[in-house]
């Protein structure tokens, strides 16, 4: 039974059929937003960024790099932050440590916002220690970027009213397929070492925000900044002035053909075999990236019979902390049980790229 599943788009799946896939192949790494969903795919991130990646020789850390082999990783939301997880010295004690943190979460049965602000500012300062913030920035073979949007219209005001507006706003937008271009400019705040290239989507306008010691850990609470829950983020150093929100509105899971220009493959570990655009998108069943959107992209998602044995059946869920609300320590356990199956995610991956039957397992996109 395969726990694992590895879609390829029609160049990816070239490639490896003519040259196999090493860590040389991949020119950037996405993450999406998701929330607890990452949980179930924690084990599949360590392997690759803890192992994988550091195994290739041309990627080990010397005086002389210079970036020419550099990969570039981009998220949004939760995708952001286990990214910068990732991109720290220690990335599989860094990942850990996020994963734990993110379980680690508590609250009473009545929550109060200033409770959701006061546990995502414990997540990052426990993930990502001031002397950290370096590690990310002077990474030898990694250049981290994450994505935020700044919003405009309602979105881009505080009242709780222009609020409610601003997303019946979206939902009304979503019903003729976009001009989300009049209430959401993409930001990506990147590594200056090396800038990812990037095409203005069409109607969207594009920022680019250089990240430094100063910025690096607003631009992760901007990128996770969900609407109701989080307050967004109005002082970004470097950063067009606004109020900067969740980057998963418009890059739910954030597709490479519709902006990211870097060629190459691109490696999507994902708990899901599909990508939806954005968050307005995922009330359709149908609103999902088409493989033409997808040819460079290697997807690594858990398979359905590995989802049938965790926890009630399922991913873990944001929607958990509702289900067992004032039951923390059972939403809890049943989170680290899926975090700790996910484990055996990386190990099936790492036996079939050093094995000789990966093209043989490779789907494609249209098998979904």
């Amino acid at each position: 039974m395969a726990l694992l599943e590895i879609y390829a788009g029609a160049k990816a799946r070239q490639h490896i059929a003519e040259n196999g896939l090493s860590p040389a192949d991949i020119s950037t790494i996405f993450g999406a937003s998701g929330a607890a969903k990452w949980l179930a795919i924690y084990g599949l991130d360590r392997v690759i960024f803890e192992q994988w990646l550091p195994s290739a020789s041309n990627f080990q850390a010397d005086s002389d790099f210079k970036g020419k082999q550099a990969i570039k990783v981009y998220g949004t939301s939760v995708g952001a932050w286990k990214l910068a997880a990732a991109c720290q010295s220690n990335p599989g004690e860094a990942l850990e440590t996020l994963a734990h943190a993110y379980i680690d979460q508590s609250y009473a049965k009545k929550a109060k916002p200033e409770d959701v602000v006061y546990e995502t500012e414990r997540i990052l300062q426990t993930f990502l220690p001031e002397p950290h913030i370096e590690q990310i920035l002077q990474h030898p073979y990694l250049r981290y970027s994450c994505g935020a949007v700044k919003c405009r219209s309602f979105l881009g005001q505080e009242q709780p009213w222009r609020l409610a507006a601003g997303m019946a706003e979206g939902f009304c937008r979503s019903l003729g397929r976009g001009g989300y271009g009049q209430m959401f400019e993409r930001a990506v705040f990147s590594d200056p070492r090396n800038t990812p290239v990037l095409q203005e989507e069409v109607g969207v306008r594009t920022q680019h925000v250089s990240l430094g010691q100063d910025n690096l850990r607003a631009a992760l609470r901007a990128s996770a900044a969900i609407p109701y829950i989080m307050d967004p983020i109005s002082q970004i150093d470097g950063a067009e002035p606004g109020l900067y929100r969740d980057g998963g509105l418009l890059d739910y899971h954030p597709i490479p053909q519709r902006f990211w220009q870097e060629p190459g493959l691109v490696l999507y570990p994902h708990f899901y075999n599909y990508l939806v655009p954005n968050w307005f998108d995922k009330f359709y069943s149908t609103r999902k990236a088409k493989a033409a959107d997808l040819e460079n992209v290697i997807m690594l998602s858990p398979s359905a019979e590995f989802v049938a044995q965790l926890p009630d059946g399922r991913l873990p869920d944001r929607k958990d902390f509702s289900i067992y609300k004032g039951r923390n320590e059972i939403r809890q356990q049943r989170w680290r049980q899926a975090m700790n199956a996910s484990l055996a995610l990386g190990e099936e991956f790492l036996n079939w790229v050093n094995g000789n039957d990966l093209n043989a397992n490779i789907l494609d996109f249209g098998e979904r």
